[in-house]
């Protein structure tokens, strides 16, 4: 009995622990005055939602965007280019955007559209009006 009773806590253990840990909200991100952060990130889009883009910063591969996702990129001052290229294999569409970030600034960069009918753009927006802490809720 004492065995089944260790395996069952531990099994427990592990669920909480995989409960409790996430990525952080791309809008309450602290860094330290030295860092900097890029947040990359992409609301609820019903049209475009099956797209997947690879995340590239400085030519170099990062992670993929899905849709009602976002990325954290940590990272000290100075210039970034942060290119999406779309995860099909013919002719895919390339989102480049290029980003100065200084000591203790956090850069949003929003993959989406204007309206629910538009193309997908990658651009540069201000915290205060592109996000928040319900930004995966939201729709264009």
């Amino acid at each position: 009995m004492k065995l089944s009773n260790i395996v069952l806590s531990t099994i427990l253990v592990f669920l909480f622990i995989g409960c409790s840990s996430s990525t952080p909200s791309p809008y309450s991100i602290n860094v330290q005055k030295n860092n900097g952060a890029i947040i990359i990130y992409r609301p609820d889009n019903n049209i475009w939602r099956y797209k997947r883009f690879n995340i590239y910063i400085n030519d170099k591969y990062v992670d993929m965007l899905r849709n009602k996702s976002h990325f954290i990129y940590k990272t000290n001052p100075g210039k970034y280019t942060v290119e999406l290229k779309e995860d099909i294999d013919l002719n895919p569409n390339n989102y480049k955007v290029i980003i100065s970030l200084n000591k203790g600034k956090v850069k949003y960069v929003r993959l989406g559209t204007d309206s629910i009918e538009g193309h997908l753009k990658l651009k540069k927006v201000r915290k205060n009006t592109a996000i928040s802490d319900e930004w995966n809720k939201k729709k264009y």
